[in-house]
């Protein structure tokens, strides 16, 4: 189930808490933004036949279909993706998605996905440097990182996993640990679209290297969730939440390149674990999509956010508000650390999510060792 009315698109409907937006609105962003045109339907189409395992299937297939079974990603989940999709009408599809993918039920080959994959990396850095929101390293120069992506609610309820696997280090000079923590979220708006007059934000964290996306190790998942939030205040109302994100057993090395990914959502029917498992299916399923391709980890990282987005909307009851993400490797983050105290703040960074109300979280770097 979805909080959009699959069958009156254009009509927005009522929760038990909040009006929530129509399926229209909810892809509008994708037909304003089309990185997704080509990947979006080659991979709803590829995720049909897996959810109907289809026994003819092509070199990508395979290799795909194989880390899915491998990665135990929940097929309940998937088929209930695939089945949104499906009942989207023609007339939005045709709209906003490539026609060389849409009806391409035959599948397709590992060259054609990672052509699919190239154009969309091509796209989408074109288009956020024009708007200068993809920068492609971070610069120590302003006031947040630019390694950001944005594709575009907490009692203070917490789920967190297990330290991230890494690997040893034989360098004399023992590397550098870290920590990374999300700190505070700021509601610059709020959506004005419930009934309580306050607004439930989950705020949920996916965090993968490349050593557990080839290895099938599903993404490092923390989050929170805040009630009754309203314009121009604070969470938590005081302190920081220091909830970390990366080195939860204690500070860690960055001796494999990581990628977290930051999923905001305006709560009202699912528990904060169902929409945790939701993102982290997500996530899973757009890594191993994109290393299946061939293509280098780089862009898997500056993509797979974006395109679990659109996952995220066809299976979370609740409204997504958005998903940005955020790449760390180890030079970058001595860079970032490298002057006393040795801590690197990134803030206000926002999550403009229209009628589901506007963010801004802090997260903070912190050299340890």
């Amino acid at each position: 189930m979805v909080s959009y009315d699959l069958k009156n698109p254009y009509e927005e409907r009522k929760g038990k808490n909040t009006i929530h937006s129509s399926l229209a609105q909810v892809l509008k962003k994708y037909e304003l933004n089309q990185v997704g045109y080509e990947y979006i339907p080659a991979l709803m189409n590829t995720l049909a036949r897996y959810v109907h395992d289809v026994k003819n299937r092509t070199d990508f297939e395979g290799v795909f279909f194989r880390n899915l079974d491998s990665a135990k990603i929940d097929k309940k989940i998937l088929s209930q993706i695939v089945e949104n999709y499906n009942a989207i009408p023609t007339e939005l599809k045709v709209r906003i998605f490539s026609p060389q993918y849409l009806y391409h039920n035959n599948g397709i080959s590992t060259s054609q996905m990672y052509e699919v994959v190239q154009s969309a990396y091509s796209y989408h850095t074109k288009r956020a440097s024009l708007l200068h929101d993809y920068p492609t390293s971070f610069d120590t120069s302003r006031s947040a990182p630019i390694q950001f992506h944005h594709f575009g609610h907490a009692s203070e309820n917490c789920c967190c996993e297990p330290v991230l696997p890494v690997t040893n280090n034989d360098n004399a000079t023992p590397p550098h640990t870290y920590l990374l923590t999300f700190e505070h979220l700021q509601c610059i708006r709020e959506s004005g679209r419930t009934s309580r007059g306050h607004d439930e934000v989950a705020l949920i964290f996916g965090t993968i290297t490349e050593e557990m996306a080839q290895n099938n190790i599903p993404p490092q998942m923390a989050s929170v969730e805040y009630t009754n939030v309203d314009t121009g205040e604070g969470k938590p109302s005081s302190g920081t939440a220091g909830l970390r994100l990366y080195g939860l057993a204690g500070p860690a090395p960055i001796n494999i390149n990581f990628l977290t990914t930051i999923t905001l959502i305006e709560r009202d029917f699912a528990q904060l674990s169902e929409l945790t498992e939701q993102v982290r299916n997500a996530l899973q399923t757009n890594a191993q999509s994109i290393i299946a391709t061939g293509n280098p980890w780089i862009i898997a990282g500056a993509l797979v956010g974006f395109f679990a987005t659109f996952l995220i909307d066809m299976i979370v009851d609740d409204d997504p508000i958005g998903t940005r993400e955020i790449i760390m490797t180890e030079q970058i983050a001595e860079d970032l650390t490298e002057s006393p105290p040795h801590v690197f703040d990134v803030n206000g960074l926002r999550f403009d999510g229209g009628c589901n109300g506007v963010h801004e979280i802090d997260l903070r770097l912190i050299r340890v060792s």
